[in-house]
């Protein structure tokens, strides 16, 4: 108990920014599963059909994507397949009663972030929220902005001769240079 309540803690630092969309027709699961969740997302959008999911997904945008596979108006995986053709960085865990290989094999080909089987238990809870920790880490890490820089010609010709000489890009020689220079 003592340490699920500190593992929660130390992942909520992380998921506390992001926001989730919760996607689960039966009331039951549904409460419990935001009453899990309620203290590690910033917002929890909650529906219980494909069609608001759809709406909430489009005008929210939600970091994380919770969704059950059997749903009023449809497949969740099939709605997570639209998704991921769409966007290949989206978050999307599926949660589900369902112990059916071919759900889990095809969340795996569609390199979903974690399959929870319903009632959700806090150990695979933990897990997963472990997986999607780390990639949002990941992606933290590779966010860049674009700087456009004028160069005087005596450095732009320097870096060009040195990015030949090395076989490397300009930008290689520039970031290089930055780091060596602050410490990065």
């Amino acid at each position: 108990g003592i340490q699920i309540m500190a593992d929660l803690i130390s992942l909520s630092k992380v998921t506390q920014e992001q926001t989730l969309l919760l996607v689960e027709d039966q009331k039951e699961h549904s409460d419990s599963m935001k009453e899990i969740l309620k203290g590690l997302f910033n917002t929890i959008y909650t529906v219980t059909t494909i069609e608001e999911a759809k709406k909430i997904y489009d005008k929210k945008s939600p970091d994380v994507i919770f969704l059950d596979v059997t749903l009023p108006d449809g497949n969740g995986l099939d709605f997570a397949a639209k998704i991921r053709k769409k966007d290949d960085n989206q978050i999307i865990v599926i949660v589900s009663a369902s112990n059916e290989m071919k759900h889990l094999t095809k969340s795996i080909s569609l390199g979903l972030n974690g399959f929870i089987r319903k009632p959700m238990d806090s150990e695979s809870l933990i897990d997963t929220l472990e997986n999607i920790v780390q990639v949002i880490k990941k992606r933290k890490k590779n966010k860049y902005r674009i700087l456009p820089i004028n160069l005087d010609l005596d450095v732009y010709n320097a870096i060009e001769a040195l990015s030949k000489e090395e076989s490397t890009s300009k930008k290689s020689i520039i970031m290089r240079a930055l780091k060596q220079t602050y410490g990065m």
